[in-house]
Parts: structure tokens; C-alpha cells; sequence
């Protein structure tokens, strides 16, 4: 129901400019002046908004028309455009059964439930992790690094080796020993990146407490930076929480920085503060060391001379010098997609998973970074709480596409290690990461791995599902954690869809993980949940929101603005899937007793909703008001539009579903879509809309039926761009045209079935199919066709195109040369097929005609306007001199001998001929076998609507008046109808309370 409040502002001065109270968009002006009021801006009504055009034409302003040389430039003037109406109404697309057969609730008596046997693990021992430095060789190179180098006595032996070596001395060496000083402080940095790394840091302040006294070690926690503490803990006491920086030590305190400088964090943005620290403690003479998780490939030169670097797990323990450091090293991007394509099937990756996979193939044993890396990329998501990670979910079908590509022996090899890491670990682990690595190569148990752990991993995730019954909030837990980590895998969740969608009905969430079959889903969720009976629920509309609501006899409505589709009534068992066509919704739900508010996403408008429920599925898009309609909205029969009729007068058009089948075309559609069963208008005349190329009207003659596609007044550019291949002269300048009638076009050249049931006999030469072109007939006997034809049905004045009217609805929006492209082979049209065009393909010559409707339509539905035979036009070639056009008409002599337009091209010429702009023309009198025509209609008891003229008006917020109220937000502006029906009541008290006095019209009346 239209109601008052629903309105804006602007639809209030829309109303006011309607009645002729401001009507003069002048500085001064009434209008002006109310909008003030109103505080809106005024916009020309001209002119259309960016982003927001009502069809494919194009503005006559902006085109530039080519300008020959010599020629003067032509002035070109917008004229006139219609408002556009964003208004979105739901339409049923289509509706099916579907192969779902009723879910059984008994459960399979081969899967017993799994045991606690079946759910621990194989190996109960702690699991070990390698470290990046065995004890042996760390703890003497910690020591040297820790230590201040003394120098004392001549070292003799020292001497006596270099002397033996040949070597000249400049200076003699004496003896150096290191001590330890009084006390270490040590700089531990717990960045999540450098989880991998913590066992090897515990290790390392294990050695150094050992080498210098619990008592003279002070342990301090940063994330990330120096410049945030966490806490602090000396010698044997408690950790200490502190806040701010690190404080500066005592001079000649050592110390040691356990982490990576900031060298693994994204775009090193952590490396600055760690240099200003080491900066810091070096003033304060004190002796910095780090450690780093990474070769000396990462480290910067700025790092290395600043602080005295010491790489863990890169082979050389010595420092590393700065002169063979780099001042931006790259990342080693390649082995880090490597690698991460390698843990793509990890369901649980844990640190030493990371490293065992990591040291697997030598293009990545050689950097530890990347362990860090890959523990920080964006591609990865930790565990909260948890020490492991995983491929996140949006990228997991990116990664283990990667890994289906890794050879045979990678694969094997990785299944082997995530099997030997997660031995420690209870089976559903081990379970699920089998079934992901089968899916993704396809292929058997590899060597070395036992079939029997196969074989149980297919079945116990069977087991879980079958038995995943009572209330269980540890399984719910498991169920619900297993579908969030794995969601992203459509292909796991297509080829285990019956396993996974019990554990997803199980598990209580509403989305549903894409990949798993509806029918899986929906005997899934009636297995474990309530009995239901079947009801029928109605969809409602308002404004932009769709609710779903019990059908009852008498509905009251209990939504403010409801506007129900009676048409789109839904029986539902249960619950029901409501999905998206682009995948971003996918949820279940369970209808109650009150409106249910279906979710609809951004822009619902680019794409159809599934409601699907007890063995049948619902289609449905948002559809806007077509672009030919004089009016839309929602009545008694549900979706309608209001269009003027070919035979006289206005005519209204229900929308419904003709197809049993779900709509499976382009969306969003085009302006033009609708979809309504033809109804008769008299005269043996039809017409209807599909979703595809909108109104058509069929009309038969005889046994033949023509259908015509409605072609809507625009705007295009006609002739050839200067740069299109194998174009002729006479086929420029470009120009703009504006066609102001809309006309009625057959969507195929005429038939010889619909010929000879007009004419009574068939001149064509090729006669063995009566969906052939007619041919043999020339523009003299056309003539004679169309009026014959316009006895036939009274009403409407039967023509050929213009030559621009032809041009313009074979373009069909493009500007190309086919309607289709810049490229053309045999199997889109029927041409001389020996010959290519701009060096393209050859192929099949048939060298005769075929049916009209052998190749596919353009864009508006129009069939073949290249190739088969050429078309006549109503009028003569003119010639072009660059200047836009108004429904441009050449010359149209009478004489016998005056020549005709030709387009299209035909089935003997060669493919240049065929192009939307290329001209030919004849003797009207000629005949030939490779000329037919296509005609067009129009009404002679009225009219055709001018562009200017077709502005449809819709209620507040897109709707009609409700069913049994007055009509008339849905009557052209300015009728009479209008006058009669419009709200001059409320629109006179309106006009009281604001001071406007009321305005007569022009024809004289108040």
C-alpha cells in the first residue's frame, strides 16, 4: 500500500510541478523557490546522471561526429531525455522439481559409532621438533658472541702458524679471550610470526642461563618492537608486567636479541624501532647481539651495522659482515608460494609440520625465514589461542589448486610427513587431511603409506556423521570448527556433500558451506530436526526488503507498504535453503509464524535468489521497470506493466513463469526484460515479453507465424569509425541519429511460408524449406505484400525500415562491425565463407539460403541482419555529411527505375558486405535470388510515443496503488485519466499549508 510517509521531498515537488503549481525551473520561479524550502538542489530533468542511463542510446551531445576535411563542423543538441526509474520489483524466473528423494532417519546399520580407540592417537609419545641449530654448535658460538674480546700476551702459537703460512705480520698477535661480563639481558620478541621459532629460543635462553647463572640473566618480552614490554623476569623470579620500552642497561652489559629485527614483518615495517634500540644501547655502552630466525640473504646492510647479526639454521654461525648485505634484500617470493603450496592440505599446521615440510626440497631448506614468513602472511590464518594455523578459508581453493599441480612426488611426500606430525594427534585430524589430499590428486594411497589408513579415514568421517546425534557440545564444537576451517574447499564439500552437510545440520549454523548438494542438505537438516507439515508461505515485498510470511485466508497486513506477489507462493516442508546466485548467500532457516526477513546482500539487483524446500526450487530476480512500459507495479494478479497496444489504445501485461525451468540467461537482464504469456489484442494479433529480448507480438498468417520484436525510439551513430577494416566511402562520416517512433520490426527476414500464405504462390529460387528467406521479390513487389498484409490486420500500417531504422536495430546497441564483434566466421552467419575478412578465418561457402532463424539473434532478438540475403529499405541512399540526424529518410522517387537502399549482405557475397554499415542499393524493380526483406508495423489508430513523452510514473518507492484503491499513480502525466484520478483532495490541502494558490491548466481546467 502507497502511503504519505513512504514519500520524500523530492516526490512532493515532483507532485507540485505536476499540478502546475511550479512549473518554470527559473531563478525566480515558484519551483525555485519551493525547493529552497525544501532544501533540495534542482537538476535538468534533460539530462541523465552518471552511472544511472535508462538504455543503451547515447545522448546526442555526446557524440562527436567525424569531420571530413574541408566540411564545417555541424552543431549538435541534446534533446530531451526521460528520467530514469531505479525502481526494483521481485519476479518469479522459474520454478522445478528436483531430483531429491525423501530422506530416510534410520540410520546406516554398517557404521557402528565411533569408539574412544577410534578417535585417539596411533602414537602416544611426545611429539619432537628438529631445531634450526643442534646444541653441539650452538652453545659455543652463543658463547663467543656474548663475550667482550680482552687481548694479553703475545700468542706464540698463534705466531708461529702464520709464520708457517708464509704471511706477512704488520702487527704481532696476542691472545684474546671473552668474558661474559656481570649480566645478559635478553630481548626475546613473541611476534606472531615467530611462533615457528619459539622452541629454538627457549633453547637458546636455556644455554644462556646455563653459561651465565640463572642469577645474571634478565629476560624481557616485546611484541614486535623495543618499544612495547610485556614483562620482565630476572634471575629465578616471577615475571613482572611492565609497560613502554625496554629500559637502557648498565655499560658493558651484553645484550642478546632473540628475534628478527623486524626483517619477516610486512614490508619490514617493524625494522626502524629495532635499529633506534640498538642505536640506544650502543650509546649507552652497552654490546648488542641478535639471533635471527633467517639466512644472511634477508638481512639489511643498515641491521648488520648496526647490531652484530648472527643467522640460526643457515649454516654459518659468524656474523654476518654488512658489505655482503644488500640494502633491500627481496623477499624469496617463489619458494614462499612454494612452500605455502605445500601446506595447502594441512588441516592443523603446527610449528614443527612447518619445518619438517619447510627442509623437504632444497629450494626452501635454505632459508628459516620462511618459516616466519609464512607464520605472518596474508594467506594464512592462526588459531586463536592455538599454536598452529592454516590456509584461510578464502584462499584455500587457490592453494590447493597449486598443490593438485605440485608432481606426484611432492604430494606423496607431503601426505607422509602431515600423517608422521599428526600420529600424536587423535584421528580426525589425520582423517580429514586424507580425504582433502585424495580429492585434490586423485589418486590412491602412495608407497610407504598403509591402505588400511585410507581406508578408515573415508569411513570415520561417515561414522561421525551418521552417529552425530543428542546434544553433544563437544561434537557440535568439532562440527562447527571442522565447516569453518574447510568452507573455502568446494571440492571437498562437492565429492564428501552427504558427510559434511549431516555434520553441517548437526552443527546449528544457518550458512551453508558452498559446494554441498541441496538435496544432501535438506535431508540432512529434516533428519535431525523437527517434523514439520507442508504450508504455504507468501513472498512480500517492501521497499527494498523481501520478507517471507504464513499464507492464510485472510492476510492482514502487518507490514507497513506490503505488496504481496500472489504468484510467488512457496510450499515449504520444514525448513529452506535460501541461496545467491554468485555464492555470497547460502543459508538455511526456519520459517515461523511471523515475516521473515530474507537476506538480499549488496546490489541485489545483479542477481537471482533460490528458495529451495521438500523437493522443489524457486528462481526469482529483482526486476526494474521495462524500459517500453508506460507504467508497472503490483495488483490483484500480482507483477504488471501497462504499454500501449498495436492494435489501438493501452493494454496490460501479467507477469508469470511460461518455463518450467529456472531462468539460466544473462543477469542482470537487459532494460528491456519482462516475461508475460502473449495475450490476444484482436486481429488474430498476440503479445507478450520474455527476459531475453523483451516485447514481441506474434501474428499469424495462415499456417506461418511472424514474430515482431518492439523497437524503441534512441539514439545511435550510423556509417562506419574511421579505423574499420574494408570499409567503403559512402559509408561516412559518422553521425548521430535520433529515431523518435518506436515500430514494431520482425525478428527474421520474411519466410517463404509467410509469403505464400499471403500472396498465395513463392518466387524463390530456393524452395526446399518454407523457413527459407523469401527471395526473387522486388522493392515493387513488397509493396504489394505489405498491403495485403494490412488487410489482414486492420490497425496497423505494415512498411519496410528506413535505411537508419534498419541500421539502428541492427546495431542493437553495439558499435562494432557485426553486431556481435569486429570478427566474423561462417558459423555466425551464411556469406561466401571463402572468402575472410580483415585477415581472419575462412570456412564452409553453402552457396544457397538456410532458415531464417539458423544463427543466433542479436541483442534485441533480431535474427540474421547479416547475411542469408540482402533486406530492402523503405527509402534510397543518402548521402552523409556528418551532421546529427532526426529520423533521417532518403530519397523515395517513384519512378520505376528509382534505386532502394539494400542491407545485410547475403549468402553469395563476401563477408565485408555484411557489416552493419555497409550500403548497397538497386532498381526498385529488380529481382534477384539473394534479396528478401524484413517489415515493420505500426498502429495507425494512434500515435507512437516520442522519448520525451514516455515518462512512466510509479507510486512512492516504486509500488502501485494497493488492490482495491484508486489508479492513479499508474496514468501518464497530463491525461485526463490522471486529472480524474489523481489525489486533488490531499494535493489541495497540500498546496493550502504550503501558500500556493491552485493553478488552472492549460486546457481550461482547475
Amino acid at each position: 500500500m502507497a502511503t504519505l510517509h513512504q514519500s520524500s521531498r523530492a516526490d512532493l515537488l515532483r507532485v507540485l510541478v505536476a499540478a502546475g503549481v511550479a512549473d518554470t525551473p527559473s531563478e525566480d520561479s515558484e519551483q525555485s523557490r519551493l525547493a529552497r524550502l525544501l532544501k533540495l538542489e534542482l537538476r535538468d530533468e534533460r539530462r541523465q546522471p552518471a552511472g544511472e542511463t535508462g538504455s543503451d542510446e547515447t545522448p546526442l551531445k555526446e557524440i562527436a561526429p567525424r569531420v571530413v576535411p574541408g566540411d564545417t563542423p555541424v552543431e549538435t543538441h541534446a534533446l530531451p531525455r526521460r528520467r530514469p526509474l531505479q525502481t526494483h520489483l521481485f519476479a518469479l524466473l522459474g520454478s522445478e522439481e528436483t531430483t531429491a528423494t525423501p530422506p530416510s532417519r534410520r540410520s546406516d546399520p554398517s557404521l557402528t559409532p565411533l569408539t574412544a580407540s577410534d578417535c585417539g592417537p596411533r602414537n602416544r609419545n611426545a611429539q619432537t621438533m628438529p631445531p634450526l641449530v643442534v646444541r653441539t654448535r650452538l652453545w659455543p658460538a652463543l658463547r663467543r658472541s656474548l663475550g667482550f674480546p680482552r687481548f694479553g700476551q703475545l700468542d706464540v702459537p698463534g705466531l708461529v702458524r702464520r709464520l708457517a703460512r708464509a704471511e706477512s705480520l704488520r702487527r704481532l698477535p696476542r691472545a684474546c679471550r671473552r668474558d661474559g661480563g656481570n649480566e645478559v639481558w635478553v630481548i626475546a620478541d613473541v611476534a606472531q610470526r615467530l611462533i615457528p621459532v619459539e622452541s629454538d629460543y627457549l633453547q637458546i635462553i636455556r644455554e644462556v642461563e646455563r653459561l651465565y647463572g640463572k642469577a645474571n640473566v634478565r629476560l624481557w618480552a616485546v611484541s614486535e618492537s623495543p618499544e612495547h614490554t610485556l614483562w620482565v623476569r630476572q634471575g629465578r623470579g616471577k615475571h613482572k608486567g611492565v609497560r613502554g620500552r625496554v629500559p637502557t642497561p648498565p655499560p658493558g652489559t651484553s645484550v642478546l636479541i632473540l628475534g628478527d629485527l623486524g626483517l619477516l614483518s610486512p614490508g619490514r615495517v617493524a625494522e626502524p624501532p629495532w635499529l633506534e634500540f640498538c642505536k640506544r644501547m650502543e650509546n649507552s655502552g652497552a654490546r648488542p647481539v641478535a639471533w635471527g630466525p633467517l639466512s644472511q640473504r634477508l638481512v639489511t646492510r643498515a641491521s648488520a651495522r648496526r647490531v652484530q647479526v648472527h643467522c640460526l639454521g643457515a649454516g654459518d654461525l659468524r656474523p654476518v659482515n654488512p658489505a655482503s648485505c644488500a640494502g633491500a634484500p627481496p623477499l624469496p617470493a617463489e619458494a614462499l608460494e612454494a612452500l605455502l603450496a605445500r601446506i595447502a592440505c594441512c588441516v592443523r599446521l603446527e610449528p614443527a609440520l612447518l619445518r619438517s615440510l619447510r627442509l623437504m626440497r632444497a629450494d626452501t631448506a635454505a632459508e628459516p625465514g620462511l618459516e616466519g614468513l609464512v607464520w605472518g602472511h596474508e594467506a594464512v590464518a592462526e588459531a586463536a589461542n592455538f599454536r598452529f594455523c592454516a590456509i584461510a578459508v578464502p584462499r584455500q581453493a587457490e592453494y590447493r589448486a597449486r598443490f593438485a599441480k605440485l608432481d606426484a612426488e611432492q604430494q606423496d611426500d607431503v601426505l607422509r610427513r602431515m600423517l608422521a606430525a599428526h600420529a600424536h594427534r587423535g584421528r580426525s585430524t589425520e582423517s580429514i587431511e586424507i580425504l582433502i589430499w585424495q580429492v585434490h590428486t586423485g589418486r590412491p594411497a602412495p608407497e610407504g603409506v598403509e591402505d588400511t589408513r585410507i581406508e578408515e579415514a573415508g569411513t570415520w568421517l561417515a561414522r561421525l556423521g551418521e552417529h552425530a546425534q543428542g546434544h553433544s557440545e563437544a561434537l557440535m564444537s568439532y562440527a562447527v570448527d571442522l565447516l569453518d576451517g574447510q568452507s573455502g574447499d568446494t571440492a571437498l564439500m562437492e565429492e564428501h556433500s552427504q558427510r559434511f552437510a549431516q555434520l553441517w545440520a548437526f552443527s546449528g549454523k544457518a550458512l551453508i558451506p558452498a559446494g554441498l548438494d541441496p538435496a544432501d542438505v535438506a535431508a540432512a537438516k529434516q533428519r535431525i530436526g523437527r517434523d514439520e507439515d507442508e504450508r504455504d508461505y507468501v513472498l512480500i515485498q517492501q521497499r527494498d526488503r523481501l520478507f517471507l510470511k504464513p499464507r492464510e485466508p485472510r492476510q492482514k497486513p502487518e507490514l507497513d507498504g506490503w505488496a504481496p506477489l500472489p504468484w510467488m507462493t512457496v510450499t515449504i516442508s520444514g525448513g529452506f535453503e535460501w541461496s545467491r546466485s554468485d555464492g555470497a548467500i547460502r543459508q538455511w532457516f526456519w520459517p515461523g509464524s511471523t515475516p521473515l526477513k530474507l537476506p538480499l546482500g549488496d546490489a541485489p539487483e545483479r542477481c537471482t535468489f533460490t528458495l529451495a524446500s521438500g523437493g522443489r526450487k524457486w528462481v526469482m530476480g529483482l526486476l526494474k521497470r521495462p524500459s517500453w512500459a508506460d507504467e508497472w507495479g503490483l495488483g490483484h494478479d500480482g507483477l504488471y506493466v501497462q504499454l500501449p497496444s498495436p492494435a489501438g489504445g493501452s493494454m496490460r501485461l501479467s507477469a508469470s513463469v511460461m518455463s518450467p525451468d529456472p531462468w539460466q540467461g544473462q543477469w542482470p537482464l537487459s532494460p528491456r526484460a519482462f516475461q508475460a504469456i502473449a495475450q490476444g489484442v484482436g486481429g488474430g494479433m498476440r503479445v507478450g515479453a520474455d527476459l531475453q529480448f523483451g516485447l514481441y507480438l506474434d501474428i499469424p498468417f495462415g499456417s506461418a507465424l511472424q514474430r515482431f520484436r518492439w523497437i524503441e525510439p534512441g539514439e545511435f551513430v550510423m556509417g562506419s569509425p574511421e579505423g574499420e577494416a574494408e570499409c567503403f566511402n559512402n559509408e561516412g562520416p559518422q553521425h548521430v541519429v535520433r529515431v523518435t517512433e518506436g515500430f514494431w520490426l520482425a525478428e527474421t527476414a520474411c519466410s517463404q511460408g509467410v509469403w505464400e500464405s499471403v500472396m498465395g504462390r513463392n518466387p524463390s529460387h530456393f524452395k526446399y524449406d518454407p523457413q527459407n528467406p523469401v527471395e526473387q521479390v522486388s522493392w515493387d513487389d513488397v509493396q504489394g505484400f505489405l498491403r495485403e498484409v494490412e488487410k489482414r490486420v486492420p490497425g496497423v500500417k505494415a512498411a519496410l525500415p528506413t535505411e537508419a531504422e534498419w541500421e539502428y536495430a541492427c546495431r542493437a546497441g553495439s558499435k562494432t562491425a557485426f553486431n556481435w564483434g569486429d570478427g566474423i566466421d561462417p558459423s555466425r552467419a551464411n556469406y561466401d565463407g571463402t572468402k575472410s575478412y580483415a585477415d581472419g578465418q575462412t570456412g564452409e561457402y553453402r552457396g544457397k539460403t538456410v532458415p531464417v532463424k539458423s544463427f543466433e539473434p542479436n541483442a534485441w532478438g533480431l535474427y540474421q541482419m547479416h547475411g542469408n540475403v540482402w533486406e530492402w529499405c523503405l527509402d534510397g541512399m543518402r548521402a552523409y555529411d556528418g551532421a546529427s540526424q532526426v529520423d533521417p529518410r532518403g530519397p523515395t522517387g517513384d519512378e520505376p527505375e528509382a534505386p532502394r537502399a539494400l542491407r545485410g549482405g547475403s549468402w553469395n557475397y563476401p563477408p565485408r558486405r555484411l557489416r552493419a554499415a555497409c550500403r548497397d542499393r538497386w532498381r526498385r524493380g529488380m529481382r534477384s535470388g539473394d534479396q528478401g526483406f524484413r517489415f515493420s508495423l505500426r498502429s495507425t489508430s494512434s500515435a507512437e510515443r516520442s522519448p520525451e513523452a514516455t515518462v512512466a510514473p510509479e507510486g512512492p518507492q516504486g509500488k502501485s496503488p494497493a488492490p482495491g484503491r484508486g489508479r492513479g499513480e499508474g496514468v501518464s502525466e497530463g491525461s485526463s485519466a490522471r486529472r480524474i484520478a489523481g489525489p486533488t483532495t490531499m494535493l489541495d490541502r497540500l498546496k493550502a499549508k504550503l501558500g500556493f494558490a491552485s493553478k488552472p491548466d492549460q486546457s481550461g481546467e482547475e
